[in-house]
């Protein structure tokens, strides 16, 4: 009896060990017989992991679905490996004109940007149509590094004012400020302008200036009335 059951174990044993066997074989046979799918590709392609399997070689594009045709190379060009636009970038100093690569004219006083696609105007020049104009500055003024505007600022001191620069008028008890707009003065603390004067703050009793010291606020537990500071109601 003991040997019995220890004979049909080692077959069943035996059948499991040869199922992998026999499957894997039938999966193989059945591979082989079906061959592996083939992408069909077309010429002048390259095989590609990704969307449809397949790009256009260097050197050519799809311009129609399924069809890699050769990129038109104008002279003064190279390749850039771009699936989409033309296919070419000019070479340095030209640009493209109408499916060409022309030379970049640069003109008088400009010189070629770092992209080589176009030119820029020297220091104290300005772009005006296709050419570059001098930047005329006024006394008391210098040159910008913007290429907006009038491509000058005037001195600490003085303003633009129609193409020149003028002297900032400062009143008694004001100071020069760092802004370039608006008057270009600030009166001291403790006053107030008024015009183009600086007038002294009268302060109230029971007030203080500010923090900007251009106006005054009352003290706890007064309140602004009018000019003067009050009680706050219940404070009495």
């Amino acid at each position: 009896m003991t040997f019995s059951l220890s004979l049909r174990a080692w077959r069943l044993a035996l059948l499991c060990m040869s199922l992998p066997v026999f499957f894997g074989g039938a999966s193989a046979l059945a591979q082989s017989a079906s061959g592996p799918v083939e992408v069909q590709r077309p010429d002048n392609s390259v095989s590609h992991p990704y969307g449809k399997k397949w790009r256009c070689a260097s050197g050519f594009q799809e311009e129609t679905p399924g069809e890699c045709a050769k990129v038109d190379l104008p002279a003064n060009a190279f390749l850039n490996g771009r699936d989409f636009g033309s296919g070419w970038t000019c070479s340095h100093g030209y640009s493209a004109v109408e499916g060409a690569c022309e030379p970049i004219k640069i003109p008088e006083n400009a010189y070629l940007s770092s992209s080589g696609q176009s030119w820029s105007c020297n220091r104290g020049f300005r772009k005006q149509s296709e050419d570059c104009v001098l930047i005329r500055v006024p006394e008391n003024g210098y040159l910008t590094d913007t290429t907006y505007g009038r491509g000058w600022a005037c001195e600490r001191g003085y303003q633009p004012d129609n193409g020149a620069c003028v002297e900032v008028r400062v009143p008694e008890n004001g100071f020069l400020s760092d802004s370039r707009s608006g008057r270009g003065w600030e009166c001291a603390r403790g006053y107030e302008a008024r015009g183009n004067r600086c007038d002294k703050l009268d302060v109230p009793e029971n007030a203080h200036l500010a923090f900007g010291g251009d106006y005054w606020v009352c003290n706890e537990p007064y309140e602004a009335d009018g000019q003067a500071c009050v009680l706050k109601a219940g404070q009495d």
